[in-house]
């Protein structure tokens, strides 16, 4: 599995995304370009969280996707492509992680990736996505009031080169990516089958305030979550309306 892939490099920005919105109002870059810098000094992950990562020690890249046949409505198919790739990557180097929705990848109750995707519409297509990602790979300690970093590192005690990392992960990404004719059924299910918590009763709060115990047994078509609560009814959840408690 191998792809030709265009790599920008710089040593040292600000953000991969915010560098990649730049780029993008000025010309229309090659398909699946990846843009990754060894310090991310202002990196961003969902609503505006900081993303710790010490200089030259883990992967902080965005890769430039033009998508082809999914529609704006369709979008939450690139966020599971992309935890799927992930996901593929990392059971390649023997590290077992699951997806906690809707796009933070985890080992046991630790994050070791998070992802943070931005569309830009065009009508009722996807003009293009700019995909960020940041996987923690070398560093051992972290410093930040992140609650639950891990890195391979950690897991493995192997020190992995940096270079060679980003061509593998984003060789497993764009595979993905680059499917073209696909189920979206299969695509779900995949997800479902590779998601933290998945049809097991954990307590969760809602954006009001209250807890519950419920069982994830789903998402739906735009990707909000589905939890069965203590009544047996399905509540469904956008980005942000509920928190995982441990």
């Amino acid at each position: 599995m191998s792809f030709h892939k265009y790599i920008i490099k710089k040593d040292i920005i600000p953000s991969t995304n915010a560098y990649a919105k730049e780029i993008l109002q000025e010309e229309i870059l090659q398909n699946l370009t990846i843009i990754t810098t060894t310090n991310q000094t202002a990196g961003k992950g969902q609503t505006n969280n900081s993303w710790e990562s010490t200089p030259g020690e883990n992967l902080t890249f965005s890769i430039i996707f033009y998508p082809e046949k999914i529609k704006a409505n369709e979008q939450f198919v690139i966020s599971q492509k992309v935890c799927i790739g992930i996901i593929n990557y990392l059971k390649y180097r023997n590290i077992n992680a699951t997806i906690k929705w809707p796009n933070d990848i985890y080992v046991d109750t630790k994050k070791i990736c998070g992802i943070l995707i931005e569309n830009i519409l065009l009508g009722s297509n996807i003009k293009n996505s700019i995909i960020g990602i940041g996987l923690n790979v070398n560093q051992q300690v972290f410093y930040s009031n992140a609650p639950n970093p891990i890195s391979m590192n950690n897991i493995t005690a192997q020190k992995y080169d940096i270079d060679q990392e980003l061509n593998k992960v984003t060789d497993f990404i764009t595979e993905k990516l680059s499917e073209i004719d696909f189920d979206k059924s299969d695509l779900t299910s995949e997800y479902l089958n590779n998601l933290y918590r998945f049809e097991k009763i954990c307590n969760y709060k809602r954006k009001n305030g209250s807890t519950f115990a419920g069982k994830i047994v789903g998402i739906d078509s735009i990707g909000r979550l589905n939890v069965q609560n203590e009544c047996n009814e399905i509540e469904t959840f956008a980005f942000k309306e509920i928190e995982y408690l441990f």
